[in-house]
């Protein structure tokens, strides 16, 4: 009997690369609630990507980029006619706003640093809150999906209507 158990084993650990008797070290807490919501963020990244791929495909955002093309033109030959003090302020603007950013970036490092010690005490719940978090994203996915269509229709007429304003400005100068 204790030879045919020692086979069974022996046939149903080949091949596996797990030693029963030693599980490996346990992960931190953090460590494993960055998992789960990377993965979250991986997912959303390619459902995103999905119906973006899937929104590029119709003739509503061939339109579109056609007229966001126009504008982008209008705008850059805007801008090489404007005189040099706007466009120094517009650079200090746009200098200001990196600035902006990396302080908000080391902000959030250091606020990240700070909570670490919190995270423990609310790791039990990430389970919960991440099948919460997934039901919702279904749940606005399929509310979303009857929408978009009316939504492209309402954004197709403000473009066109800013379309006819550039188009008069532009016969206007």
């Amino acid at each position: 009997m204790k030879v045919f158990v020692v086979l069974l084993l022996a046939v149903f650990t080949v091949g596996c690369n797990a030693n029963p008797l030693y599980a490996g070290e346990p992960r931190p807490r953090i460590d494993v609630l960055i998992d789960i919501v990377k993965g979250y963020v991986r997912a959303a990244e390619r459902t995103a990507e999905e119906i973006f791929k899937e929104f590029r495909k119709t003739e509503f955002w061939q339109i579109l980029n056609e007229h966001l093309t126009e504008g982008a033109d209008v705008a850059g030959r805007a801008v090489h006619q404007l005189p040099p003090n706007i466009k120094q302020a517009l650079t200090i603007i746009a200098l200001t706003g990196l600035g902006l950013a990396r302080s908000a970036d080391s902000g959030l490092y250091i606020l990240k640093k700070r909570l670490e010690p919190y995270v423990e005490e609310v790791a039990p719940t990430t389970d919960e809150i991440a099948s919460e978090l997934t039901l919702g994203a279904l749940q606005v996915t399929d509310l979303a999906s009857p929408y978009i269509e009316q939504l492209a229709v309402e954004v197709n007429s403000y473009v066109q209507g800013i379309l006819d304003h550039v188009y008069t400005l532009r016969e206007n100068s």
